[in-house]
């Protein structure tokens, strides 16, 4: 009798991941995250003719590519449904008809109509862009929309939580070349922050970090950078700076838990105070993680100064929350203060503008009437009071009409 010899290989599946579009992954991701529309990627690809000889008609190594925008004439919704379905530092062929690639015309005299083509995708970098906390005020022109300073997050951290002020941060920075200005090599810096020792990009930065985060930091307002001492961005007075930056290690500061009442008091009080100062300077995000050190570090404290160092913390995070835009949690925060302060009136007035802000006028009236009984010649009491009306006021017509449109 003859023998047969047979050869088992294994397939990886392909799976649709959307009209047009199937998946084969090649290698697994390294991380967890993920990107979104409107996200920053860097990818590295390269496009073939999946009915061809296997040569690619487009590539590209280590691109910034922003997801939802099209890519090297891919249409934008294609490449952004491949990349949705992709995590950090995952290798995945993409397989993609011709009606959700380049239909009848092709790609340039490379690849012929109608082809089905198959993208090669490294997901190299997840980038996700957030204010570091300077929106100001300060900005002429443009108050409260210009960042002037934001970071992009490369690799998101270690750890749960970042540095406390006071503690010790330890960063490198890289100054990316495309940058005007000396050109810096990648230098350790070590700080502790809000005690004054480096710039104010610097000290913030540190704040909105976590243990082996890396980010693409850029810089709108070089007056962030100025520092008597050395904080490692001298000379770059030009504008806008991009650094990268490696939050390398940070230490703790004394836990509160281990202090006295004496010292969780005197400790709230610096703490309210740096965040008083970050306020005033427009690094409203740094202001509210002083506040909420401020908070925590009397909790649980059964002494009547420290409970009325609580309620101006969290009465302190309520005006940051509105003015971040948060106003879930500044309603939050404003209602914990009259709770035990019912005629509190810095703590009714940041109801009203945060129920106002979150959509809810009905409840913003109410705090302002309560306010108005307390403060009844307050004429700003009176024109927030003119301002609700009007929202309820518009609203009730709306709901009006789209009940008699109904009808």
């Amino acid at each position: 009798t003859g023998s047969v010899e047979v050869t088992l290989r294994r397939t990886i599946p392909r799976w649709q991941i959307a009209d047009g579009i199937r998946k084969r992954q090649r290698r697994p991701p390294k991380g967890l995250e993920s990107p979104s529309t409107g996200s920053e990627v860097v990818i590295s690809y390269i496009a073939y003719n999946a009915a061809g000889d296997g040569f690619s008609f487009t590539e590209g190594d280590h691109v910034e590519h922003r997801v939802g925008s099209d890519l090297d004439g891919l249409p934008a919704s294609t490449i952004e449904s491949a990349l949705l379905s992709m995590k950090r530092g995952e290798r995945a062929a993409f397989f993609i008809q011709p009606h959700r690639a380049f239909g009848g015309q092709g790609y340039k005299d490379l690849l012929p109509p109608d082809a089905t083509v198959c993208y090669d995708i490294t997901l190299e970098e997840v980038r996700y862009s957030e204010p570091i906390g300077f929106w100001v005020d300060r900005h002429q022109g443009n108050p409260g929309k210009f960042p002037l300073a934001e970071k992009t997050i490369v690799t998101t951290g270690a750890t749960l939580t970042g540095p406390p002020p006071r503690s010790e941060a330890h960063l490198k920075l890289e100054v990316i070349p495309s940058t005007p200005g000396p050109q810096l090599e990648p230098t350790w810096l070590s700080f502790h922050i809000l005690q004054g020792e480096t710039c104010e990009l610097l000290d913030c930065l540190a704040l909105t970090m976590k243990r082996a985060e890396v980010a693409i930091v850029t810089v709108h307002d070089a007056g962030l950078l100025e520092h008597p001492g050395e904080s490692g961005l001298a000379g770059y007075a030009t504008t806008p700076l991009r650094l990268r930056v490696e939050m390398a290690s940070f230490s703790k500061a004394i836990d509160p838990k281990f202090m006295d009442n004496e010292e969780k008091l005197k400790a709230s009080s610096e703490l309210r105070e740096y965040g008083s100062t970050y306020f005033k300077r427009g690094t409203v995000r740094c202001a509210a993680k002083c506040y909420e050190l401020a908070e925590a570090a009397v909790s649980g404290v059964l002494v009547a100064e420290a409970q009325e160092l609580e309620r101006l913390a969290v009465l302190n995070l309520s005006a940051c929350w509105n003015k971040l835009g948060e106003f879930r949690d500044a309603l939050r925060c404003a209602k914990q203060v009259l709770t035990h302060d019912p005629s509190h009136t810095k703590a009714l007035w940041r109801a009203a503008e945060a129920a106002l802000g979150a959509g809810e006028p009905e409840q913003a009236e109410g705090y302002a009437k309560r306010l108005q009984r307390l403060e009844p010649e307050n004429q700003a009491v009176v024109g927030m009071l003119g301002r609700i009306r009007k929202v309820v006021v518009g609203r009730k017509e709306k709901e009006h009409g789209a009940a008699a449109r109904m009808l």
